[in-house]
């Protein structure tokens, strides 16, 4: 069972490089946090010292880095052991923490990965308490499935109607539909004004809360934000959830576009100044 607050956070990293990571995850005192689209390749690792696991990414004709990856960086300080499960896809990076186990997912568009083998992945993932000292599961994360019925995006996919079929087949809870309906965590600003937003990161349980739960929006410590001589765009809001038979606190940090850094340079004037831990293996693009 959980009697301490849990906080998990989601970032979606989109090739943010390994020496920017440490002032980041220092705005944030969680116990567990989540990168996809870390473009890893092993051995490669965060400049932290926060516990970390990887799913690597695939390889790619850049030799620097990869495509897609996942990360799970936990503090030293939280609360409870967590323990990571079997890999089974490049797309997932399962633990359990306390009672509950986590699939964070990451599914790349359709134009490299066809909705029909996402709607496979999705179909296969397990819902089902792993042993009997689980009693529930969260999935998610970036799955790149838009449907109004599930989130209210206005946008809507094939994927993102399969995506609500499963949640209904499956008497799964979407977070976004209960706490976040209607709010937009994706913003892309385009050179002529054009600015797209969708809600493609979603978060599922298996089962409801017993006790009471809330949505905060939340902003970083200092404002962020993520530029280049292209294009200017700026981080979306943090979302919080409480969830599972105790009090977790869940929150989700959906960064925008993180590719546009180039430097700690575009970060450096709102960020603090932090000197990274010195880590083993930690080798530079």
């Amino acid at each position: 069972m959980i009697y301490s607050d849990i906080t998990i956070t989601l970032w979606n990293a989109n090739g943010l490089t390994r020496q920017e990571i440490y002032p980041i995850i220092n705005l944030f005192s969680d116990s567990i946090f989540f990168f996809t689209e870390t473009w890893l390749l092993p051995p490669q690792r965060y400049a932290t010292d926060w516990i970390q696991h990887h799913t690597y990414g695939l390889p790619t004709s850049n030799n620097n880095h990869g495509q897609m990856g996942i990360t799970l960086l936990i503090n030293q300080k939280c609360p409870y052991p967590v323990y990571i499960l079997p890999p089974s896809s490049p797309y997932i990076l399962s633990c359990q923490l306390a009672d509950l186990v986590i699939h964070c997912v990451y599914l790349p568009s359709y134009h490299t990965f066809p909705d029909s083998q996402a709607i496979e992945f999705i179909n296969n993932i397990s819902l089902h308490h792993t042993n009997s000292s689980t009693t529930n599961t969260i999935i998610c994360d970036d799955f790149n499935a838009c449907n109004p019925r599930l989130t209210g995006d206005h946008h809507s996919n094939s994927r993102g109607i399969a995506m609500h079929n499963w949640t209904t087949e499956n008497r799964l809870l979407c977070w976004n539909a209960e706490l976040a309906f209607d709010q937009y965590i994706f913003f892309d600003k385009h050179q002529n004004g054009r600015e797209d937003k969708s809600i493609i990161d979603l978060f599922f349980s298996a089962h409801h809360p017993t006790t009471s739960h809330r949505h905060h929006s939340l902003s970083p410590p200092s404002p962020i934000l993520y530029q280049n001589t292209n294009q200017v765009t700026s981080s979306s809001p943090h979302h919080s959830y409480l969830l599972t038979a105790s009090t977790i606190h869940v929150e989700y940090s959906i960064s925008v576009n993180l590719q546009l850094i180039k430097s700690t340079k575009d970060i450096s004037s709102n960020l603090p100044s932090i000197d990274p831990p010195s880590i083993t293996n930690f080798n530079k693009f």
